[in-house]
């Protein structure tokens, strides 16, 4: 059964190499880290310090990566939500990634956000089938050509 941990900087090896084109790392960490990866150069691009980092396990074999990085308003963004090659079509995204709802709920925001490339369709139909919508971009974000969404399913579980 994977199991979500704090992720530790030396994951980032294993999830670096996880991306093996340049539409790979796009679609995982937007304009932020070029390809090839440089593993040590990808903590700071990946905003290491500033984000809380999980990982999902299987057994003791990475399966998967995501971040929740604060943003104004208090507002919580899920980002660079990966899963490994291996564990890809499993349902390990979904375990992933309400895991990182879940954990961004219980830090009790005003928001959820998140940013998904519409070519990334499998993300997409994920994400709206966790009960993320489409919605306006918040204003003072970077632009961006993904689609932004935010989580619907708020009302009564921050207050």
């Amino acid at each position: 059964m994977p199991q979500i941990e704090t992720a530790q900087v030396a994951d980032l090896a294993t999830v670096g190499k996880w991306c093996v084109s340049e539409e790979q790392v796009r679609n995982w960490a937007g304009s932020r880290v070029s390809f090839p990866i440089e593993s040590t150069k990808l903590p700071e691009q990946i905003e290491w310090r500033d984000a809380f980092s999980f990982r999902l396990v299987s057994g003791e074999v990475l399966a998967g990566f995501g971040q929740i990085i604060p943003k104004p308003g208090d507002r919580l963004h899920l980002a660079r939500i990966i899963v490994g090659p291996r564990y890809r079509g499993e349902g390990y995204g979904r375990k992933l990634t309400q895991a990182l709802v879940d954990e961004a709920i219980s830090r009790r925001p005003k928001a959820i956000s998140l940013n998904v490339f519409a070519t990334n369709v499998a993300a997409f139909q994920l994400y709206k089938s966790l009960g993320f919508s489409q919605a306006s971009r918040e204003p003072g974000d970077a632009p961006s050509k993904a689609q932004y969404m935010v989580y619907e399913n708020l009302t009564g579980r921050c207050s």
